[in-house]
């Protein structure tokens, strides 16, 4: 069984911690990897789940990354940021379309350039569906 991790940013430090989360307490990420169940503030809206799927230079790939194509020229297309839509890991596009991230990742050269919450400078113009 999978072990499903959580990222958020501490709402003391906005430092990313890492951990469990559950809804019924969405102001807290429970931090149970690896010192055991301690719980920390957060900042609920920047929650994002562990896809486990990794980038091409092997790094996690996790909700509201913004990946990059290092072999797109075009603007449309050169950054996508990664959401969930009826529960299968997306990348949406600058214009709203979307394709699947296990697509995205088999078809095209993609690294994590930041995130939604600590660049959103990198999703400047984008239309959200």
């Amino acid at each position: 069984m999978r072990k499903i991790k959580f990222r958020a940013q501490a709402a003391s430090s906005k430092e990313w911690i890492y951990g469990a989360y559950h809804s019924s307490n969405p102001n807290c990420l429970f931090d149970t990897f690896p010192k055991g169940l301690a719980s920390e503030q957060i900042i609920p809206e920047s929650v994002g789940e562990f896809t486990e799927m990794l980038d091409a230079n092997g790094k996690n790939i996790w909700e509201c990354d913004v990946l990059e194509n290092q072999q797109q020229d075009n603007d449309l297309y050169k950054r996508c940021r990664v959401g969930r839509r009826n529960g299968m890991w997306i990348v949406n596009y600058r214009d709203g379309g979307f394709v699947s991230l296990w697509w995205a990742l088999e078809t095209c050269k993609l690294a994590i350039v930041g995130n939604a919450y600590d660049n959103p400078d990198l999703l400047e113009g984008w239309k959200e569906r």
